[in-house]
């Protein structure tokens, strides 16, 4: 099979290529479908399972976890156009340097590519190539004013973006106050929490940490892995969780790597203090921490779990892939019928009756206490971050500057002014919201 320079099928040079069309290789030679080679069972069942799983993650815009599925296929089995769908999602996420090792990589071990698709993969590999010499924007762009409706240059959109090392903040949410101008960053930026409204923290791509303090710097991870969460008990006791099992710590004062002998992918981590700390990960990966050590806990599930949360230290749910809801009463975690097949980016929640699950095709369900039941958002997005507020008030954000807020009755719209994804959202309270996304994108609401 031909691939186009995304490491798809090729398409009309009229036609847009599908974005979410994910080529699966060739099967196995005879003996490994036998399940005799090496004396091993076979692995196709669980490397098409991957294969899938990466497909409808990409579709629902979650790109890092769509890496973690195509990095496991290719574990399974190194087919190497796995690697040019696995520089198609880095260059959603704007890491080129990532991009373009894995489409040389494919364009060194595809012996099966066909002429043209060869000059397609080479004209894309040179077209990075390019983007990566090019000198990096100048500093700063000019201070938005706050309630701007003009639209956003984004760096990290298809027409490529740089790879400056620089933080951009905009005010394009906030009611009130005076935009500021900032140094700026590109990263993709997966997650933000903070211990107050003066003291917020945002994780992403490339091992970005982000720290404000009535203004926003780069703190020093000591990791370049991508870093999917982040959550503390409080300003000298925070995690961060990311890709290959990695684990970071914040003391107050420095980030350190503490071990979990674990290389499996990170989703999310939260807890409820400084002994009970959960963290979620691929093929259903749950870790306790109780003050001392990290502890693998049964999940009895081998979906990805992509989120985690509950309304107390007895009490607590995780959701993924596929649908998949678990609830951990006392020791155990058992299954929950969430009502819906599609996949569950995130879960947050006011209280043991009022939990609200987001993702994929704009789903949202809500647990009343007794059964989780969908809630129409009226629309079509993936839904990648949620925040409930005491008080029951809940938003979530997604795709394309989606943001909505429920009411108490209904989701309604609000004007994120971008059209950037927006991969998670955490609040001090219901006057001050922040959102992180695409692009090193920040918004900060207080109305």
């Amino acid at each position: 099979m031909e691939a186009d320079g995304d490491g798809l099928a090729p398409q009309p040079a009229s036609a847009k290529p599908d974005p979410a069309k994910v080529v699966v290789p060739d099967s196995p030679d005879q003996s490994d479908k036998s399940g005799k080679k090496g004396g091993k069972a076979p692995a196709k069942p669980d490397f098409k399972r991957l294969i899938a799983d990466s497909l409808q993650l990409y579709k629902a815009g979650d790109y890092p976890a769509a890496l973690v599925a195509l990095k496991a296929a290719y574990a399974i089995r190194p087919a190497p156009r796995l690697l040019c769908n696995m520089a198609q999602a880095y260059r959603k996420l704007g890491e080129n340097t990532e991009a373009l090792r894995n489409y040389q990589a494919c364009l060194r071990d595809d012996t099966t590519l066909q002429p043209g698709g060869r000059a397609e993969l080479q004209k894309t590999v040179h077209e990075i190539e390019a983007q990566l010499a090019a000198p990096p924007p100048p500093p700063g762009p000019p201070p938005v004013t706050a309630g701007a409706a003009s639209p956003i240059s984004d760096p990290g959109a298809e027409a490529g973006p740089t790879l400056a090392i620089d933080l951009r903040h905009h005010w394009l949410w906030r009611k009130k106050g005076t935009a500021q101008e900032e140094s700026r960053i590109t990263k993709y930026l997966l997650s933000v929490w903070g211990s107050d409204a003066g003291h917020v923290w945002a994780v992403g791509s490339g091992g970005t940490v982000l720290r404000y303090q009535g203004r926003w710097s780069v703190s020093e991870s000591g990791t370049t892995v991508d870093l999917k969460s982040i959550w503390g008990s409080g300003p000298q006791d925070i995690w961060a969780v990311g890709d290959g099992g990695t684990i970071l710590h914040f003391d107050g004062k420095d980030w350190q790597k503490i071990d979990a002998d674990t290389q499996s992918e990170l989703h999310a981590v939260w807890g409820t203090g400084p002994k009970d700390v959960w963290i979620v990960g691929d093929t259903g990966i749950i870790l306790h921490w109780q003050g001392t050590a990290w502890v693998k806990t049964a999940s009895r599930t081998q979906n990805l779990l992509l989120a985690v949360w509950g309304p107390s230290a007895t009490d607590t749910w995780a959701v993924g892939t596929r649908g998949v809801v678990l609830r951990r009463s006392g020791t155990t975690w058992n299954r929950i019928d969430s009502g819906t097949e599609l996949s569950l980016f995130a879960v947050a929640g006011s209280a043991a009756d009022s939990a609200w699950a987001v993702g994929e095709q704009g789903i949202t369900i809500h647990w009343d206490g007794s059964r989780w039941q969908p809630v129409s958002s009226h629309r079509t997005g993936s839904l990648y971050g949620v925040w409930s507020a005491p008080t029951g008030q809940t938003w979530a954000a997604g795709a394309g500057g989606l943001l909505l807020h429920f009411d108490g009755s209904r989701w309604n719209p609000l004007a994120s002014q971008t059209p950037s994804d927006l991969r998670a959202l955490w609040g001090s309270s219901p006057e001050d919201l922040w959102v992180v996304g695409l692009g090193g994108l920040i918004l900060n609401y207080a109305p």
